[in-house]
C-alpha cells in the first residue's frame, strides 16, 4: 500500500515537468519538432552557461569540503570543543538561503556600501570586483552549504569502527591517524557532501541573479519572464536536466550503498586526539566561524537599516510576512506529512531519487513547469493563481529534505519494538501510528522546522508562482534588490533573518538533545 502510495504521489509531483518537456516538443499546431532546441549545443553563450555553471559548482563544493571536513575532523576526533556543541553551530547556517549572504556583500563592499563610504568610490573598485561574478558568487554559495560537507563527513566519523583507530594509534601518531584512517573512513560522507553541494550550487537561483554571474538558473527565468517563452526556458534547462539526471543516477549505487545502510551505533567513539596549549584555543577561534556566518548578514543589515526605522519597514511588509508564515507552515506540514506517510513502512528507491531530483531542479524550471500544466482552461486551471500552487511548487522543491529526514529517525528505531508491535499484531498502520510516529516524533518536528526555514526562504519557484497580492517576504527582497531603496531592502532582509533564526534556534536545540537523549 505505501509502495503505490508513494509512487502516486511521485507520479502527481513530476507530472508537470515531464509535461513541461513533452510540449517544449511540439509547435503551435501540435506536431512534434527539433525546432526548440536547433543550434541548441553549437550556440556559444549555451556553452558559456554550461561552463559557468559546472565552474560555479565545482569551485563551491571543493571549498565547502575542504571547510567541511576541517570541521569534522576537528569536531569528531579531538578534544578541543564537543562534538555536539559543534553540530549545533555549523547546523545553523543551513536556515539562511544564500541569497542573503549575497544582500550582505553588496552592502558591505558593493558600490554604494560601507567600503565605498569609507574609502571613496575609487578605493573601493578593488573590492567591488570580489563580489560580483565568479568570486562573490562561489564565496556566498560556500558559506551557505559548507554546513553540508561538514554534517555528512562528521556522519561518517561518528559511525566508524573505533577499533581501527585504536589499533592505528599504536603504530603511529594522532596526525598519520587523522589522515590515513579517521579521513578513508569519512569518504563515503565526504563524497557524498561534495555532490549534494556541487548539485545545489549549479541549481541556485538567488545568489547568480543579485551577483549578475550567467547561469542556466537566471538564464531560464530571464527567458521565460521577458518573453514568456516556456519552450525556450525548457529547453535551456535540458542541458542541466540531463547533467543532473546522469549524476544523480551514478551516485545512486554510492548513495543506497553507503549512506543509506550505515550501521546502527554500536561501539562507544574512538578516543579524541588531546590538543593542548595555543594550538586548542586557535582552533576553537577558527570553530567560531559558523556563528560569524550567521551574525555578519545581521549586523551588516541592521546597520543598513538604520536609515529606515524597523517598525515602518514592518508596517511595510506586514502582508508578505503573514502570506510567507502561512505558505511555509503548510507547506512545511505537507512535506512531513506526504513524506511519513509514503515512506512509512517501506523505502522506495524510485521516490527517493524522484524526490532528489525534483529537489536539484533549477527552481525556475520547476515554477515554469507547474505555470505550463496548470494554466489552461477547465479543472486543472482551478489551482493557478493561488497560494495552492506556490504550495504545491514548495512541496515539490523541498519533500526531499523531509524523506531524507524521515529515512534517518527511522534508522534510529530499536528494531525490537517493531518486531514486538508486528508480534502484538500491530499491521503497518497501526504500527505507524502508535509506534513510529511517538517515538520519532521529535525528529520529525526537527524535519518540520527545517523545511519551515527553506520554504521561508525560497526565490526561485516563489517569484514565478506568487498569485497576485500574494508576495512572500524572498519575493519582497528580489524585488527591492533591483528596484527598491537599500534602507528598505536591508530592514526587509533583517526580519527575513529574524523569522528563520526561531526556528534555526528551536532545530539546534532539539537536535542536541536528540543526540544527547540517544547517546549517537
Amino acid at each position: 500500500m505505501y509502495r503505490i502510495l508513494s509512487l502516486t504521489i511521485l507520479a502527481v509531483l513530476l507530472l508537470p515537468e515531464l509535461a513541461s518537456v513533452l510540449d517544449s516538443f511540439q509547435s503551435s499546431d501540435g506536431t512534434w519538432t527539433w525546432e526548440t532546441y536547433r543550434g541548441l549545443l553549437p550556440n556559444s553563450d549555451n556553452v558559456t552557461l554550461l561552463k559557468n555553471s559546472i565552474v560555479l559548482g565545482l569551485w563551491t563544493a571543493f571549498l565547502s569540503t575542504v571547510l567541511g571536513v576541517l570541521f569534522a575532523l576537528v569536531a569528531g576526533r579531538t578534544n578541543v570543543v564537543p562534538w555536539r556543541m559543534l553540530l549545533m553551530l555549523v547546523s545553523l547556517p543551513l536556515f539562511f538561503p544564500p541569497y542573503l549572504h549575497a544582500v550582505a556583500w553588496i552592502h558591505l563592499i558593493g558600490p554604494g556600501g560601507f567600503m565605498a563610504r569609507t574609502l571613496g568610490n575609487e578605493g573601493s573598485l578593488g573590492f567591488v570586483g570580489l563580489v560580483y561574478g565568479l568570486p562573490g558568487a562561489t564565496t556566498c554559495l560556500t558559506l551557505a552549504y559548507f554546513p553540508v560537507s561538514a554534517l555528512c563527513a562528521l556522519a561518517c566519523l561518528l559511525l566508524a569502527d573505533p577499533r581501527l583507530e585504536e589499533e592505528a594509534r599504536l603504530h603511529t601518531g594522532p596526525l598519520r591517524v587523522l589522515l590515513r584512517v579517521s579521513l578513508p573512513s569519512a569518504t563515503p560522507g565526504i563524497l557524498t557532501g561534495f555532490i549534494l553541494v556541487f548539485l545545489l550550487a549549479v541549481v541556485d537561483f538567488g545568489v547568480p541573479d543579485q551577483l549578475f554571474y550567467r547561469v542556466y538558473p537566471t538564464e531560464i527565468f530571464a527567458r521565460f519572464s521577458a518573453f514568456y517563452d516556456s519552450k525556450g526556458a525548457t529547453a535551456l534547462a535540458m542541458p542541466s536536466l540531463i547533467f543532473c539526471l546522469g549524476l544523480i543516477a551514478a551516485w545512486r549505487p554510492w548513495l543506497f550503498r553507503q549512506v543509506f545502510q550505515f550501521p546502527g551505533r554500536q561501539e562507544p567513539f574512538a578516543p579524541p586526539v588531546r590538543v593542548k596549549g595555543a594550538w586548542r584555543w586557535i582552533l576553537r577561534g577558527i570553530l567560531i566561524f559558523p556563528l560569524a556566518v550567521i551574525l555578519f548578514p545581521v549586523i551588516v543589515f541592521l546597520l543598513k537599516a538604520s536609515g529606515t526605522p524597523l517598525a515602518e519597514t514592518f508596517r511595510s511588509v506586514n502582508d508578505e510576512l503573514v502570506q510567507s508564515l502561512f505558505i511555509a507552515l503548510v507547506s512545511a506540514t505537507l512535506c512531513v506529512t506526504v513524506a511519513v506517510l509514503g515512506m512509512g513502512c517501506s523505502v522506495s528507491r524510485m521516490t527517493i531519487m524522484g524526490t532528489a531530483l525534483l529537489f536539484v531542479l533549477p527552481a525556475p524550471f520547476l515554477g515554469i513547469s507547474l505555470i505550463v500544466f496548470w494554466n489552461r482552461p477547465g479543472i486543472l486551471g482551478v489551482l493557478y493563481g493561488t497560494n495552492a500552487l506556490l504550495i504545491l511548487g514548495m512541496v515539490s522543491r523541498f519533500l526531499f529534505v523531509a524523506v531524507l529526514l524521515w529515512i534517518a529517525a527511522r534508522r534510529m528505531l530499536d528494531r525490537q519494538l517493531l518486531e514486538q508491535a508486528e508480534v502484538d499484531g500491530a499491521g503497518p498502520l497501526r504500527t505507524l501510528v502508535y509506534v513510529k510516529i511517538p517515538l520519532l516524533f521529535p525528529s520529525l518536528a526537527v524535519a518540520w522546522m527545517i523545511c519551515f526555514a527553506f520554504v521561508l526562504g525560497e526565490v526561485g519557484v516563489s517569484v514565478l508562482l506568487v498569485p497576485p497580492g500574494g508576495a512572500t517576504l524572498a519575493v519582497r527582497i528580489q524585488t527591492l534588490m533591483h528596484y527598491g531603496p537599500e534602507p528598505m531592502l536591508a530592514g526587509t532582509a533583517f526580519i527575513l533573518v529574524a523569522c528563520l533564526l526561531i526556528p534555526a534556534l528551536a532545530a539546534a536545540g532539539l537536535v542536541q538533545w536528540l543526540v544527547k537523549e540517544r547517546s549517537i
